[in-house]
């Protein structure tokens, strides 16, 4: 049986949090995979909005370790998506971590 990560227990909690009582992009992605898995969806975004993103990212490197591993070639079209996309991505993850942690954007928040 799981244990709600929302109640503690051995879940590691974030040491940004833990130390600065901010919330960094990835806070909250152990609850929202746990809400995930028992059928609450809105709930799972609630925790973290980024976890339809890191739930492609999971999937995208799971497929490719697979294809890897039966000696198939790996998608060549990972390799040819411009920088620009990779620093849009990373400014996105830079601004909701900053945004979930000012008062007006509170529900960004897990």
């Amino acid at each position: 049986m799981a244990h709600d990560p929302a109640h503690g227990g051995a879940y590691l909690r974030c040491p940004l949090h833990s130390m600065t009582g901010l919330w960094c992009p990835g806070c909250g992605l152990t609850r929202a995979v746990y809400k995930l898995a028992h059928g609450d969806v809105i709930g799972a975004l609630g925790s973290n909005l980024f976890l339809p993103l890191v739930i492609g990212a999971a999937v995208v490197g799971w497929w490719s370790w697979w294809q890897a591993s039966r000696g198939r070639q790996t998608a060549r079209w990972f390799t040819r998506v411009p920088n620009g996309c990779w620093f849009g991505l990373l400014a996105a993850v830079a601004v909701f971590g900053v945004l979930r942690n000012l008062s007006p954007f509170a529900a960004l928040a897990p």
